[in-house]
Formats: C-alpha cells, structure tokens, sequence
C-alpha cells in the first residue's frame, strides 16, 4: 500500500514538473512572438535579451540570426549589405508571423550586434562578422556549427526549409519575375550578332581555333570545380535524411559530365578545322555540303546548350536560385 501511494505521489509531482515547463516554455514563446511583433519581425537582442531567448534553458521555437555589427569602428563593409539582405527576408517573413502556422512551429528572426551582445559572440568564440546561424529548438547549448555566409534572401529561405520545413515565399521584384524573357531577347540577338560574324569570318582557320578553345574552356569548368570544391559521391542532406546524386554537388557526376563535354569539344574542334576548310574545298555536290553544314552547325548549337545547361549547374547564375 505504501508504495501505490509513494508511486501515485511521484506521478503527481512529475506530471505537475512537466505542466510547469510547459507553461514556462509557452510562455517564453509567447513573450518572445510579442516582441517580435512589436519590432516589426526582425529583434535586436542585447545581451540580457540573449541570455533569456537565446540561452533558455529550453527553447520551444527555432532562432534564426545574424551576427553582425553597426558600428563603422569595427570596419565590417559586407555587414550593411547582410542587414539589408535580412531586412528584405524579413518582410517576406511577417506573413507567417501572422500565420496560425506560426503557433505550431514558431521560428524568429534577431540580429544580435557586437556593440549590445559581446557576451554572446564571446560564448560561440565569433572571431569574424557577420554570419547567418540557425539555432534550432530544443535545450542544447547554443553552438555556431548551423551557419549560413550566404545572404541572399532566396537562398536563406531555401536554409530555413530544409531544416524546419517552413516555406517563406521570397516575392520577386518585376526584373526577377520577367528576367528569364529578357535574357531570351538578349541571348536571341547575341546569337544572330554572333551568326553574322562567324559567316564573315567562316574561311578564317584561326577563327575557328580561338573559337574552339573558348568552347573548351567553358565546357571543362566541371571538372575543375571537381578538383578545386572536391564535392561528395552523393549529396546527402542531414535534416531530411536524403540522398540526392543529380545536383551539383556529386563528384562522379562532375567528373561524367566533365568528361562527356571534353569528348565532345575535341569533336567539334575537329568539325570547327573541317568547317574552315570547306569553301575551298573541292567538293561540288553544293546539296550536301550546304545540308552537311547545317548539321554541323546544328550539332554545334545543340552542344552549347548542353553546355550551357552543365554551367548553370555549377557556377548558378544570379537570377536561379538553387536549393542549399
């Protein structure tokens, strides 16, 4: 009997712990979606703020932040450019601070600066600014191992998906929505600029040299990001726990298309000298030769693109977004 009533004692005791640290933890979370409101979704913390939101003992929310600094003593000429970044994320961000989606998975966004929270950056041993980190819920110490040196508001969204699967929708300015349209324009006029001057130029033989080593030089660019970034087998994400081998990090696939592309540019060297001499040539069946031209050319453009779409897996232009 003593110990039924020792065992419903202890229960009671550690249900009403376990009660008091979850009012404890809601309101911590409560207090902190308050003030983040009140400052428009984008808190600066100061030491005593970051000892309370950042250091809890028990965080029932994400934290994403950005160390940084205001003060020109400190010499920090990115730090502006990485607070406009972040200002711009935040305004995307208010909408799902406003969401009922906020109370189910409640994630913040802070600025802590060196001159208001120099206990913090000594706490992570920050020696360098700024920086991006996420700390994610829960009561481990906060540590600066999650970081982000990538301040683009496109890919911080894509950083905070993959690691608490919130999406925050970037909107696009009218340039990002209509750039895709604007480069056609640009691309299609290069190209006939680009036609008109390889017809003037097309008996020159070292037109076509100098035309075939920019050619190779920008197809090989995989495998020298292969040997400079020596990326993984397989891509493997840590929060979703997937594996991805068709994205630009895979070395294997660097090196097949490194490859691919190399064979086929030392092709079209060759097709590049036999273009060169074909109007002299003696070859009279004017049919064929006119038909073998177009194929070659075809053939040509159709490597450019295949090219152009490798290049774009490695080296992304500013207007794609990929996933980190």
């Amino acid at each position: 009997m003593k110990n039924l009533i020792f065992t419903l004692v202890l229960l009671v005791v550690l249900s009403s712990i376990g009660i008091i640290n979850a009012q404890t933890g809601g309101g911590l979370a409560s207090e902190f979606e308050k003030l983040a409101k009140l400052n428009n979704g984008l808190t600066n913390l100061n030491t005593q703020l970051a000892k309370k939101y950042l250091n809890a003992a028990s965080r029932p929310y994400d934290i994403f932040a950005l160390f940084t600094s205001s003060d020109p003593k400190h010499g920090c000429q990115v730090c502006g450019t990485a607070k406009n970044q972040m200002e711009i994320f935040r305004d995307n961000y208010l909408e799902y601070l406003n969401s009922p989606a906020f109370q189910s998975k409640p994630l913040f966004l802070v600025i802590v600066e060196v001159s208001s929270g120099m206990e913090v950056f000594q706490q992570l041993n920050m020696q360098t600014i700024p920086h991006l980190i996420f700390f994610p819920s829960g009561s481990q110490p906060i540590s600066i191992k999650d970081k982000l040196d990538m301040f683009d508001p496109h890919i911080i969204s894509n950083f905070i998906k993959q690691r608490t699967g919130i999406h925050i929708e970037i909107k696009k300015t009218w340039f990002e929505e209509n750039s895709m349209i604007i480069y056609s324009v640009a691309i299609l006029l290069a190209s006939i600029k680009a036609i008109l001057v390889i017809w003037r130029f097309r008996k020159n033989t070292m037109f076509w040299y100098f035309a075939s080593m920019i050619l190779f030089s920008l197809v090989i660019g995989g495998i020298f990001y292969d040997f400079i970034h020596k990326p993984p087998v397989m891509e493997f994400n840590p929060y979703t726990r997937e594996s991805h081998y068709f994205s630009r990090g895979p070395r294997t696939q660097t090196v097949a298309e490194g490859l691919i592309m190399g064979s086929l540019t030392v092709l079209t060297s060759f097709i590049f000298v036999y273009l060169a001499r074909l109007p002299d040539s003696n070859y009279t069946d004017t049919k064929a030769k006119s038909l073998g031209t177009f194929a070659i050319v075809t053939f040509i453009l159709l490597l450019l693109i295949l090219s152009s779409g490798f290049q774009i897996k490695y080296y992304r232009p500013w207007f794609y977004y990929p996933a980190i």
